[in-house]
């Protein structure tokens, strides 16, 4: 299962069916085709290494944002990368 699909499945999103298929493939749309790596993190969740683009920050920004407000056993966060060039998405296990 890839890691958007893994998200969907987590049982613990509030938003509605269509919703949540909408949300799913903004994500496939606006930032996987920026991911370069992903890497397991320790008790459960992942990161992702993304190529920094102009706008990217601020679309990390708005889905931890929206993730936020709609589900309750993740959490997401915009952290710095150890690499130049590069943002880094996290989610982790509340």
């Amino acid at each position: 299962m890839d890691p958007v699909e893994a998200l969907a499945a987590a049982g613990s999103c509030a938003l509605g069916a269509s919703e949540l298929a909408e949300r799913v493939a903004w994500i496939r749309r606006e930032i996987l085709p920026h991911a370069l790596a992903r890497e397991d993190l320790p008790a459960g969740g992942f990161a992702w290494e993304l190529a920094a683009a102009a706008g990217l920050a601020e679309t990390l920004d708005r889905l931890v944002a929206l993730e936020s407000a709609c589900c309750v056993a993740l959490a997401f966060a915009r952290v710095p990368s150890a690499l130049p060039g590069r943002l880094r998405l996290e989610v982790r296990r509340r």
